[in-house]
């Protein structure tokens, strides 16, 4: 799944789709469904991705990783591939007290919405917006 969504990031469209669905009937857990919808929000299938986030909003409302961090980074990518920059940032608000945290599925997971929001920012055309959420990301990374 990662790998889908890697191929996704990159503009890889059509691999993304093809990785994407041979994978995720087959690994039926709530992380792959995490991936699986951020993979289909970021290659444009919204409608998928929209029920997705809705199936899981339903599994499992209690999880908090899952309500504070997934869900508005989901929402996110679904309003971004749609061009929304504003509602967009409202959802990747949500999820700003937590985003430096490690939430799984670790591997795609970690800064998700501050990587969002830079591209949000840029979408909006707001450059310097863009640049700070970098920033805050290279700072949070930065090897020793």
């Amino acid at each position: 799944m990662n790998a889908a969504l890697r191929e996704a990031e990159f503009g890889n469209l059509a691999p993304a789709s093809r990785e994407l669905h041979q994978l995720w009937r087959w690994l039926p857990g709530r992380d792959v469904k995490v991936l699986a919808a951020l993979t289909l929000a970021r290659i444009g299938d919204t409608a998928q991705a929209k029920t997705m986030v809705q199936q899981l909003e339903k599994s499992d409302p209690l999880n908090t990783v899952l309500k504070l961090y997934w869900l508005p980074t989901l929402k996110a990518a679904i309003e971004l591939n749609g061009g929304n920059s504003g509602q967009a940032l409202v959802f990747l608000e949500a999820a700003a007290p937590y985003e430096l945290g490690a939430p799984p599925p670790t591997i795609a997971g970690t800064l998700y919405p501050v990587y969002l929001r830079g591209k949000t920012q840029l979408m909006a055309h707001n450059g310097n917006a863009a640049q700070t959420s970098s920033r805050s990301f290279s700072t949070t990374v930065a090897l020793p």
